[in-house]
C-alpha cells in the first residue's frame, strides 16, 4: 500500500498532466528499468517491495511506477475507442 500511495501522489502532482507520448515514454523507461532490476537482483525475480532491505524499496517503487502509468496509458488510449464487450 505504501508504494501505491506514492504512485497516487505522483499521479496528482505530475503524471496526470503528461501527454500520451510522455506517458508512453515513462512506461517504456520504467519497464526497461524494471527488466534490468529483474535480471540483476540477487533473487532473479520481481518479488521486491516487501521490505526496505536489500534494495526492496527500489524494486517495489519500480514495480508500481511501471504498472500504474501503464494502466493509465491503456485507459487513455482505449477511452476513445469502442471495445466490444467492455463495460
Amino acid at each position: 500500500m505504501f508504494f501505491e500511495y506514492i504512485a497516487n501522489l505522483l499521479y496528482v502532482l505530475t503524471i496526470r498532466k503528461l501527454s500520451t507520448r510522455w506517458r508512453a515514454m515513462l512506461v517504456f523507461a520504467t519497464g526497461g528499468a524494471l527488466f534490468g532490476y529483474a535480471i540483476t537482483n540477487e533473487y532473479g525475480n520481481l518479488g521486491a517491495g516487501w521490505t526496505f532491505g536489500n534494495y526492496g524499496f527500489w524494486g517495489g517503487l519500480l514495480r508500481v511506477m511501471f504498472a500504474f502509468p501503464a494502466g493509465l496509458l491503456l485507459s487513455r488510449v482505449f477511452r476513445k475507442r469502442k471495445v466490444r464487450g467492455a463495460f
